[in-house]
């Protein structure tokens, strides 16, 4: 296992997330690659069982449903994640690969997604009631922070956050 070393440039922001420091001569000059036109991120997951997955972001996790269209390949329904979004791809058919179960360290890649909350008890009881499977219990962070982290019906990850009052 490789461990992570503190260099000096890093600093931690009032989050207690830890950043780099990047010299201000080193972004002079620079033009962003990515030139962003909407201040939010859409995601997706690729399901194999429509009607679970359906029911279980739009019935037990309650997410706003935003609608469904044909894509190359399969369908999309898409949901509303505050400003962000969120879509499940049905391809026409299944995929022969499966999502990797296992807690978010297990494997490389995109293995989990952030949901802020303001009642992490409620949250994973109606998501493990509702068919999802807590892989990480609730847990308590630092600077009033609560996570836990929840599997849907088909193995893909959300971490839950709630922040409480000091």
């Amino acid at each position: 296992m490789v461990k992570a070393r503190r260099r000096p440039q890093d600093c931690q922001n009032g989050a207690g997330w830890k950043i780099s420091a990047v010299p201000e001569a080193a972004q002079k000059g620079r033009v962003p690659v990515v030139k962003l036109s909407k201040q939010s991120a859409e995601f997706g997951i690729v399901v194999r069982d429509e009607a679970v997955m359906l029911g279980y972001y739009r019935d037990v996790m309650q997410l706003p449903y935003k609608g469904t269209r044909p894509v190359p390949g399969g369908v999309l329904h898409r949901f509303g994640l505050g400003e962000t979004g969120l879509k499940l791809m049905v391809p026409d058919t299944a995929p022969a690969a499966a999502n990797l179960v296992g807690d978010v360290q297990e494997s490389t890649g995109i293995r989990y997604w952030t949901i802020w909350v303001e009642d992490l008890d409620d949250a994973v009881g109606s998501c493990v009631a509702g068919g999802g499977r807590a892989v990480r219990p609730i847990a308590q962070a630092d600077q009033g922070i609560r996570y836990a982290v929840v599997a849907d019906p088909e193995g893909n990850l959300a971490e839950f956050v709630e922040q409480r009052d000091r």
